[in-house]
């Protein structure tokens, strides 16, 4: 029982994360230097939101083989991550006020993402591999994972952005995301 409400919060938490990403909703105009970064903005996401977006299907009952899971699982996370923090760093220079504040805000999540998926993932690693010890580590782990619950959502002012918004609308990249992020 203990290990089942365990592993329902490190998943509710990773729905979390995964829900901040999504990009705007709004019609209009956009230029087309904003669309293009904004596209590159969201492309940068694709990656780490198809990783996020599909936690392992595990069995509380097998607390050694949801840790294994939920390891590889949060390894290939953190990898995902660091391509998502490249894609942004290879967008350049915003064309659109706000723009640099969004990937810097962004970038700054991405790090605390980083940091509690890797967290959780060496409580998983290091723990014996016995089911008492790798319950406990499965408790921790989701404990870690939960504080990213708290983190404010980087796209937020994406919203009040009518050019990004806008941009957003028309970027393929942004519009693939709603279809990942759903």
């Amino acid at each position: 029982m203990h290990v089942r409400r365990t592993l329902g919060a490190l998943v509710a938490a990773l729905a979390v994360v995964v829900s901040m990403a999504g990009c705007g909703s709004s019609s209009g105009g956009g230029s087309g230097d904003a669309v293009a970064f904004t596209d590159k903005i969201c492309g940068a996401f694709i990656p780490f939101l198809e990783t996020a977006s599909k936690p392992p299907n595990v069995s509380p009952s097998d607390p050694i083989a949801a840790s294994n899971a939920l390891s590889t699982y949060l390894g290939a996370a953190v990898t995902a991550v660091d391509k998502a923090i490249t894609g942004l760093d290879g967008a350049g220079k915003s064309p659109v006020a706000g723009g640099d504040e969004l990937v810097s805000k962004t970038k700054t999540a991405l790090d605390q993402i980083k940091t509690a998926f890797g967290s959780a993932k060496a409580t998983l690693d290091s723990a014996p591999n016995t089911k008492q010890a790798k319950a406990s580590a499965l408790s921790k782990a989701a404990s870690t994972m939960s504080s990213l619950s708290k983190l404010p959502n980087p796209t937020a002012d994406l919203a009040t952005n009518t050019e990004l918004n806008a941009a957003a609308e028309k970027a393929a990249n942004c519009q693939k995301m709603k279809t990942i992020v759903k």
